[in-house]
């Protein structure tokens, strides 16, 4: 009665560090909004993207972001396979890109 049948696939709003050859790297919540709260640096990404706030969020990322390759920051929703997730398949099988900037030299 109260339960129904699940999608596997899960969206999920973050942030990124791209480098030049196309390898991506994940960024902590400290990076992303300044917290060590998981939540919270997610709800700021979500937050952002909804109002359109999206390239001001990216600057303030790179501003807290120390690469030591060259790349760039980008605010992206990815779709995963929840399932396959767990079973150590981490590919997307989908991403938005919704703004980008370059990493400070």
């Amino acid at each position: 009665m109260f339960s129904s049948r699940r999608t596997t696939t899960e969206s999920v709003d973050t942030a990124v560090f791209v480098d030049t050859s196309g390898s991506i790297f994940r960024l902590n919540p400290e990076i992303i909004a300044g917290t060590d709260e998981v939540i919270l640096a997610a709800q700021t990404v979500s937050h952002s993207i909804a109002n359109g706030t999206t390239a001001q969020l990216c600057a303030e990322i790179r501003d807290r972001f120390d690469a030591e390759t060259t790349g760039q920051i980008e605010i992206v929703t990815e779709v995963f396979d929840a399932v396959n997730w767990y079973a150590d398949d981490k590919s997307t099988l989908s991403r938005t890109i919704h703004a980008t900037c370059q990493e400070n030299s």
